[in-house]
């Protein structure tokens, strides 16, 4: 029987956090998943996922690619592999809790093929911010703001367009099958228009493009089913130590042909405000929507790389002048300090949440915190929280896993 919700895992040389992920989500009493884990590991397997594969439970689905592969030929096996009716992407150190099931339901139900949620954060114990210790970073603590489990009806190409403007450097509310679920039909509606489902550099961005155009009933929850981790080699793990940037050529993640229809607007470049920016251009072009670029902010883009990689500040000028003939330092600087005191605002926000977790103050300013040594400890945490704080609620969340909800039109 094809199972009702895929999670798909793509991993390489990262067992630590992917066994506990996968023993988690095998804990789960439900039947009506998969796990499907696409492994490019080069390195000999961790003794513990040994035991994991022992316990021959059918709903863990392990495949291995030795040779090396880019980040998007390996989630794109992971996707092929899926037999869900839905499918949710994590990283090797996320989490999801096991109410998705419930939701999934509600979603099949009522014919929604798209649904983002709200994440909480789970910073493992072997991250670190640079220059900090691991009380300053967070290690070892989930952390979400009091949500209130409702859910909205969205419009995905009014999602597109406004990450666009702000320069795709976020996600929002936008389609995600990474952090998101979404029906396994509309991933290969993107496949068959694009040749991928990841017509791009980078995953998330890129299939989120894509999902915009194909997805017709598109929902945002505001719950964490989700938990964005973490750990010292991911990506978020490097961005926090500042290594998330660098020579575009030296990252092995990114597919070759996506260096070669790089974007003349964005400097080729890796870092956090090139790669999601590039990611969009290129999917806008492989679905044949280049109208929709013209909603692109790319100042937003070069003022954001100016002001958090000041190591390619001088580049990036060059970068500009030789793009733009009538390009003005002057002018640009003072956009550039602009576009620095809108931001400051959600600095002083990040600030004082992080500064009232570590001094046990998180409550005065709405934020739940569950403090673990690993995320599978957290998850259990969350979903008992979970279920005691929508038993009894009449919020459309708290409705589904009662199963006494309808689909709000």
């Amino acid at each position: 029987m094809k199972p009702l919700l895929s999670i798909v895992i793509p991993t390489k040389n990262r067992y630590r956090t992917l066994v506990n992920l996968v023993e988690h989500l095998l804990d789960w009493p439900s039947r009506e998943f998969e796990v499907v884990v696409q492994d490019n590991s080069d390195m000999i397997m961790d003794a513990e996922f040994e035991v994991l594969l022992e316990r021959k439970d059918d709903r863990l689905c392990y495949f291995h690619v030795k040779d090396p592969l880019s980040a998007i030929e390996n989630c794109e096996f992971a996707i092929g592999n899926a037999k869900g009716e839905y499918t949710c992407f994590l990283g090797d150190d996320d989490g999801l809790i096991r109410q998705t099931l419930e939701v999934v339901k509600w979603m099949k139900d009522n014919e929604v093929d798209s649904l983002t949620c709200k994440h909480a954060n789970y910073f493992w114990p072997d991250y670190r911010l640079k220059d900090r210790g691991a009380q300053q970073s967070l290690a070892g603590t989930l952390s979400y703001t009091n949500r209130s489990g409702s859910i909205q009806k969205l419009d995905p190409i009014a999602e597109l367009i406004n990450i666009l403007q702000q320069g795709a450097l976020v996600m929002s509310k936008i389609p995600r099958v990474y952090h998101g679920v979404v029906a396994k039909s509309a991933l290969e509606q993107v496949k068959a228009i694009t040749g991928s489902y990841f017509p791009g550099p980078v995953p998330d961005m890129t299939s989120s493009v894509g999902l915009s155009f194909v997805v017709k009933n598109h929902y945002y929850l505001d719950y964490p089913l989700i938990v964005a981790g973490a750990s010292r080699n991911s990506m978020a793990g490097r961005g926090g130590l500042g290594e998330a940037h660098g020579q575009v050529e030296k990252e092995k993640s990114i597919p070759s042909e996506a260096l070669e229809s790089w974007s003349k607007e964005i400097p080729l470049y890796w870092a956090p405000n090139t790669i999601w920016p590039e990611g969009a251009m290129q999917s806008l072009k492989r679905l044949k929507k280049e109208e929709y670029i013209k909603y692109m902010d790319f100042n937003k883009v070069y003022y954001a790389l100016y002001l958090d990689t000041l190591s390619y500040q001088t580049r990036l000028i060059e970068f500009l002048k030789q793009n733009d003939p009538s390009f003005d330092l002057k002018t640009f600087l003072s956009n550039t300090k602009l576009h620095k005191a809108g931001g400051r605002k959600n600095s002083v926000k990040q600030f004082v949440k992080v500064n009232s977790i570590i001094l046990r103050l998180n409550t005065f300013v709405n934020v739940q915190v569950i403090r673990s040594k690993s995320i599978k400890g957290a998850l259990k945490i969350l979903e008992a929280k979970t279920e005691r704080s929508f038993s009894e609620n009449r919020t459309q969340f708290g409705l589904i896993l009662s199963n006494k909800s309808k689909v709000i039109k």
